[in-house]
């Protein structure tokens, strides 16, 4: 256990607590309603960044080499909007603990991507790949699946 595990548990429990909000928001209001304002608020949130003159001057400055990739940018905020609105009608359907406990399951993916690209894209991936830490990332993997299990 290091630094990172105390920031995981704060991560988690701010994360959980979001969670409950969310269902609630969700039972009170309805699933629509809940989806647009969240995304509202956050475009909000990103927006106020344009407040610091700081931030304004280094998004001029990178913009142009920014423009380069904006199609990569479009697809990902596709992705990530019908991941959320996925999320969403999983709130809808299900437990919170049990969507969480799902949503937890994230980190697999992600180590399965490094696994399937860090080799042509190593700028992207620091993950360590080697047989040791895939054994035992794998047997964390296996007991939350467990955890997963009992939860459902």
């Amino acid at each position: 256990f290091n630094r990172a595990f105390n920031y995981m548990m704060a991560s988690s429990l701010v994360i959980s607590f979001e969670a409950v909000l969310f269902k609630f928001s969700i039972n009170e209001i309805g699933w629509g309603t809940t989806f647009f304002w969240v995304d509202v608020i956050s475009i909000l949130v990103m927006a106020s960044f344009l407040l610091s003159k700081k931030e304004r001057v280094e998004i001029k400055k990178k913009f142009k080499h920014m423009k380069k990739f904006a199609k990569i940018f479009v697809v990902e905020e596709i992705i990530t909007t019908g991941g959320f609105l996925a999320v969403t009608f999983a709130f809808v359907f299900a437990p919170v603990t049990l969507v969480v406990a799902i949503g937890a399951l994230q980190p697999f993916f992600v180590l399965l991507y490094a696994v399937l690209f860090s080799k042509r894209f190593p700028k992207f991936f620091k993950e360590k790949i080697d047989w040791k830490s895939l054994l035992k990332k794998s047997l964390f993997f296996a007991l939350m699946i467990v955890g997963v299990y009992l939860v459902v």
